[in-house]
C-alpha cells in the first residue's frame, strides 16, 4: 500500500482568526469511544499510520502491519497522531513544535525496536480487513 500523506484539506486546523480557532485536539481515549466513533477513528488513524510508515519506514518489529492490535502501539500511534495533529494547529507557531514531534517519534520507535512487542503471543489480532470494512 503507497501511503499518501493527508492533504492540507484533511488537517481540521485551518483557521487563523481568533473567533474561527479550533480547539486544540486531544489525545483519543479508545476505552471510552463508541462504537461508531470507533469505528470511523481508527480508519482515518490508519491512513496517517500508513503515511508515517511510508515517510520513516520503521522496521516491522517496531511498527507491525497489525498495530492496531496491540493495545501500547495503538495508545502510543495515538499520542503521535495527535502531536501530528498539534504542530498543524495555528496556536501552535512556529519553532521547537516539530521538533519535538520528531524527537517523540524516534523515542517511540527506538523503544519499540528494544521492546519487540510483536512477540507478544498473549495478543488476539483481528484481521486487517475489519478496519477496510468501515
Amino acid at each position: 500500500m503507497t501511503a499518501v500523506p493527508p492533504t492540507y484539506d484533511q488537517v481540521p486546523f485551518t483557521g487563523t482568526d481568533d473567533d474561527n480557532v479550533p480547539e486544540q485536539p486531544m489525545v483519543i481515549a479508545w476505552e471510552e469511544l463508541d462504537t461508531t466513533t470507533y469505528n470511523t477513528t481508527l480508519p482515518e488513524m490508519a491512513t496517517w499510520v500508513d503515511w508515517l510508515a511510508e515517510t520513516y519506514r520503521p522496521p516491522t518489529q517496531v511498527l507491525p502491519p497489525c498495530w492496531y492490535a496491540h493495545p501500547a502501539i495503538l495508545e502510543d500511534l495515538s499520542h503521535l497522531w495527535t502531536g501530528w495533529f498539534i504542530t498543524r494547529h495555528p496556536l501552535s507557531g512556529v519553532g521547537m513544535i516539530g521538533l519535538d514531534w520528531d524527537a517523540r517519534r524516534e523515542h517511540t520507535f527506538s523503544a519499540y525496536a528494544m521492546l519487540s512487542l510483536h512477540q507478544d503471543v498473549r495478543v488476539a489480532h483481528t484481521p486487517r480487513s475489519a478496519l477496510d470494512d468501515h
